[in-house]
Order: C-alpha cells, then structure tokens, then sequence
C-alpha cells in the first residue's frame, strides 16, 4: 500500500469517526440530551435557523397570563403580539417545528382534561395550555385544515386557538 493510500484511508476514518462517535453519544445518553434540548433558550441548526419556539412561548405566555386582570379570557393584543413573535421566530424553521409545539400542547391540554377534577386549578391549567396554542397561533396557521380535522380533542381546540388569532369566514358556521 502506497503511503498516499495510507494517507487517504486514514483521512477518510477521521472524517467519518467523529460524526460516529456524536451519534453513538447522542443515541446512548438521549435522556440527558433530550433534558439538555428542552431546556435550551435556542438552537442554532445549519443553515442559520434558530429554533426558539418553546421557550418564547413559555415566556409570552407568562407575560400574557401575568398581564390579565379580572379573570378576562378574550384574546388581548398582547396574545396578538406574541403570536406574531412567535410566528417571525418560526418564519426559518421547518413546520415540523411548529407540529411538534402545537401537538405537545394538544396533549397537554388532553392530560390536564384527563387527570384533572372540574375546579379552579383545571381551569387555570387549561387557560395556559390554550394561551399557549393561541401565541403558537400564527405560525401554525398552516395547520389549520391538519388540526380541525383531528379525532384530538387537543388539536382541534388548536385549531379554535389559531382562528382566534387568525380569524377566517370560511370557518364560520
């Protein structure tokens, strides 16, 4: 074997060995990669698009929920606002971004229906999770027709959530 040869295997096993060895790391500790993910303010992916969605719904829905006075639950322009933050954050982003946020919070809203007595606490919980779907609301509109025709209880009040934001006549019966 020629030394140039030898060269070239050698460079063609480091060039694959690393990407190897991340995705052997990323396989073999996905829980603590999945913790690390969830809790990153953003993500930087190739190509320069940042996934910030479910922080920046978190920290809208926050600001609406602390804002309301006399347990109001029409949509506000603050709401309006964050949904039009959300929707410029997710403009560079695939829409399964946006499917991914808007279905964990459908099921959400599913496991709070499901879990949960009538009362105060219930309805509180629900008033985030549909605060939440409403600041998703315009970057999902998109989704509409997906959400609306779901067998999910939680996608279809999704779908309540981005008309709310979004409203449209042809979904008025």
């Amino acid at each position: 074997m020629s030394p140039e040869m030898i060269k070239a295997v050698g460079e063609a096993i480091s060039t694959i060995a690393w990407p190897l060895i991340v995705l052997y790391l990323i396989v073999s500790q996905k829980d603590a990669v999945n913790s690390i993910l969830s809790n990153l303010e953003s993500l930087t992916l190739p190509g320069g698009i940042e996934a910030k969605l479910r922080k920046t719904v978190e920290k809208e829905t926050e600001a609406i929920l602390e804002g309301k006075t006399g347990g109001k639950t029409e949509l506000s322009e603050r709401q309006l606002v964050a949904s039009e933050s959300v929707q410029r954050i997710s403009k560079n982003s695939d829409i399964s971004v946006v499917r991914d946020q808007i279905n964990n919070v459908a099921r959400e809203y599913e496991r709070i229906r499901a879990s949960m007595s009538s009362g105060d606490e219930r309805t509180r919980r629900m008033e985030v999770v549909t605060t939440k779907m409403r600041t998703l609301g315009l970057a999902a509109l998109p989704l509409l027709e997906e959400l609306k025709a779901s067998a999910s209880p939680g996608s279809r009040l999704a779908a309540i959530a981005i008309l709310q934001v979004a409203p449209n006549i042809d979904y008025i019966e």
